[in-house]
C-alpha cells in the first residue's frame, strides 16, 4: 500500500502542472508567473525519480508504473523544463505567448500519461492527447499559410494513428477478455487470437507507430514541420517522434511469431535512405535536422524489427 503513494504523488504533481498551465492563460496573471510555471515542470520529474528509486513496479487502478514508466516521466519533465526555459526569451513578444507555454505543457505531460497507463482503454485515450497538443501548437501561427497547411496535414495523419491504436485496444481487450495491458499480452490470452487477428493488429500498430515518427510514406508532415518555431520543433523531435518505438515495445508480445517484422524493416529501411538522402542534399539547415530525425527513427524501427527490444511484460 505504501508504494502506491508514489503513484499518487506523481499524478498530483502532473495535476499541479496542468492547473498552472491553465492559470497562466488568464490575461490578468502577471507575465512573471511564467517563470514559476516553468520551475513547476520539475515537480513530476522529482516525483518520478522518487518512484524509480524507491517504488519499482506499482499498479494503482488503471495506472501501472514500472522502470520505463518512471524513467519516461523523469525524461519528459526535464525535457519540458529545458524547452520552456529556452522559450521564455525566444517566444517573448509573440501574440500567442501564453498559449505556447500552456500547449507545450499539455503536449509533454499528456505524453507521460500514455506510458503510465496500464489499461488498454486509458492508453488509447492518452495516445491522442499529445498529438492534439502538437497540432494545436503548429496551428498557433494561423496567419501564416504554410503553418495552417502543416497543421491540417498533421491533424489528418495523427487522426489515423489515434484511430489505429483505439481499434487495437478495443479489439484486443474484447478478444482476450482482459483490459489490463499486462494481462491481455500474456501467453494464455494471446493464444485465443487467430493468426489473421494478430496480423491485422500488427499492421495497425505499425501504422500507428510510423506516423508520429515521420516514417515513409508518412514523412511529409515531418519534413514540412520545419515551419514551426524552435520550441515546438524541439518537443516534436526530442519527444513525440519517439512514441512509435515505445508503442511497439509495449505491444511486443503481440508481434511474436508473426511476419510483421519484415514489413516494419522495409518501411524503416526506406525511411533511412530517404532521410539520409534529404539531409545530404538539402540546403536548409533546419530541414537537414528534420531529415536526420527521420533517418534516426528509421534506425530505431530497424532495431524493433530485428527483435532487439525486450518484451515489457517479461522484465
Amino acid at each position: 500500500m505504501g508504494m502506491e503513494w508514489f503513484v499518487w504523488g506523481w499524478l498530483v504533481a502532473v495535476g499541479i502542472v496542468f492547473a498552472s498551465a491553465i492559470i497562466w492563460l488568464f490575461p490578468r496573471m502577471p507575465e512573471q508567473y511564467v517563470r514559476i510555471h516553468v520551475w513547476l515542470l520539475l515537480l513530476p520529474g522529482a516525483a518520478a525519480l522518487a518512484g524509480w528509486i524507491s517504488a519499482g513496479t506499482v499498479e494503482v487502478g488503471m495506472w501501472r508504473f514500472d522502470t520505463v514508466s518512471w524513467l519516461v516521466g523523469i525524461y519528459i519533465s526535464l525535457l519540458s523544463w529545458v524547452i520552456q526555459r529556452f522559450a521564455l526569451r525566444y517566444l517573448y513578444g509573440d501574440r500567442a505567448y501564453r498559449f505556447y507555454f500552456s500547449l507545450l505543457t499539455w503536449t509533454a505531460f499528456a505524453a507521460s500519461l500514455t506510458w503510465a497507463g496500464g489499461d488498454l482503454r486509458l492508453m488509447a485515450i492518452c495516445w491522442g492527447m499529445p498529438l492534439i497538443g502538437l497540432v494545436a501548437l503548429t496551428a498557433l501561427k494561423k496567419e501564416w499559410g504554410p503553418a495552417r497547411f502543416v497543421a491540417r496535414q498533421m491533424a489528418l495523419v495523427f487522426g489515423i494513428s489515434w484511430l489505429a491504436v483505439t481499434v487495437v485496444a478495443v479489439w484486443l481487450g474484447t478478444a482476450t477478455g482482459e483490459w489490463q495491458l499486462a494481462s491481455a499480452l500474456s501467453v494464455e490470452p494471446l493464444a485465443r487470437l487467430d493468426a489473421w487477428e494478430k496480423a491485422v493488429m500488427n499492421g495497425l500498430l505499425i501504422l500507428a507507430a510510423i506516423i508520429p515518427a515521420g516514417q515513409w510514406p508518412f514523412h511529409r508532415w515531418l519534413m514540412e514541420s520545419a515551419v514551426t518555431p524552435t520550441p515546438v520543433s524541439a518537443i516534436m523531435h526530442a519527444g513525440i517522434v519517439n512514441a512509435g518505438g515505445l508503442l511497439l515495445w509495449c505491444f511486443s508480445p503481440l508481434f511474436s511469431g508473426t511476419g510483421a517484422h519484415a514489413a516494419l524493416f522495409l518501411i524503416a529501411f526506406f525511411s533511412i535512405l530517404i532521410g539520409t538522402g534529404i539531409s545530404l542534399v538539402h540546403v536548409d539547415y533546419k530541414r537537414q535536422l528534420v531529415a536526420s530525425t527521420m533517418a534516426q527513427m528509421g534506425v530505431m524501427f530497424v532495431q524493433c524489427a530485428l527483435g532487439f527490444t525486450e518484451e515489457r511484460w517479461r522484465i
